[in-house]
């Protein structure tokens, strides 16, 4: 069946609550108060009278624009044509739903979906592991922390007294520290992330904000949680004003240093929260800003 992404995410939604509200039982678990079971034991009963509840906000996990409000509605009105749901109003014949019932069809279809996002997060765990395996011997961290600061060093050593009569040796010099130093950045940041290795669960919830974050983009979702999601793809941008040309590098591990919150941690060249960061890199290495030369 041709499913739009917004149907993909209604269905997998609906699904999540039905499988939530089906599981709710006859007698109050254990750790819930009386109130907060007869509230869970009314949305039950209100289920299996009527649907899932109408709530866009719970299904897309975000607060809905008027326009994400009146797409998905439409789209809601499609899947009903295509015999993957019914709308129902509890109160009374109206156009508009109170509730939302899947049909054995539409249930299929959902069930199939999560299937699928089970085996990509498999497959994904399973690549993780195998490359966390395949660096048991990871370099050493102390000693390529040496090396930079060596490097640091000999760039301080060389811009505290610049003669311009020798700017065009300095230039080929400090271009090649500089390049030596984003080297061995590099395989610090690799270092540091073979060093602490996320749990299993972890890197699953990490994978899951992926694939919805994603999911968002595609149904054309533009804010912050989206553009992080797309973010942690791309490892940097270099832009060079002189030539007028640019670089994209694409961060295939997708992953900097892991912690518990962050299992796959942040890129060295994450942007500051809300805005782009911005470095800024002269023409050749690491000289100075010089004028009147």
């Amino acid at each position: 069946m041709n499913l739009t992404p917004n149907m993909r995410t209604l269905l997998t939604a609906l699904l999540d609550e039905m499988r939530r509200l089906e599981a709710i039982g006859d007698s109050p678990p254990p750790g819930i108060d009386h109130e907060q079971w007869r509230a869970l034991w009314q949305e039950r009963r209100e289920y299996e009278a009527c649907g899932v509840r109408h709530d866009l906000d719970r299904w897309l996990g975000y607060p809905p624009t008027r326009s994400d409000s009146a797409v998905f509605s439409r789209t809601l009105r499609q899947m009903e044509d295509m015999g993957l749901l019914v709308r129902v109003n509890r109160w009374g014949p109206s156009s508009r739903a109170t509730h939302v019932r899947l049909t054995p069809l539409g249930r299929a279809e959902a069930e199939r979906l999560v299937r699928e996002q089970e085996a990509a997060l498999a497959r994904f765990l399973a690549d993780a592991a195998a490359v966390l395996g395949d660096h048991a011997g990871a370099p050493d961290t102390a000693a390529l922390e040496r090396q930079l600061k060596e490097v640091d060093t000999t760039v301080k050593a060389i811009t505290a007294s610049i003669d311009p009569a020798n700017l065009p040796l300095l230039n080929e010099r400090l271009t090649q520290l500089r390049q030596r130093k984003e080297g061995l950045e590099r395989e610090l940041e690799m270092a540091l992330s073979l060093d602490a290795r996320p749990e299993e669960a972890a890197l699953r919830r990490w994978a899951r904000e992926r694939i919805e974050g994603l999911a968002d983009a595609m149904n054309g979702r533009r804010d912050a949680k989206v553009r992080d999601v797309l973010a942690c793809y791309v490892e940097r941008i270099v832009v060079t004003p002189s030539t007028k040309s640019g670089v994209l590098a694409v961060n295939t591990g997708a992953c900097g240093k892991p912690t518990t919150s962050n299992p796959c941690g942040r890129k060295k060249n994450d942007r500051p929260r809300e805005r782009s960061c911005v470095k800024v890199i002269a023409g050749a290495g690491f000289e100075p800003a010089t004028s009147g030369l």
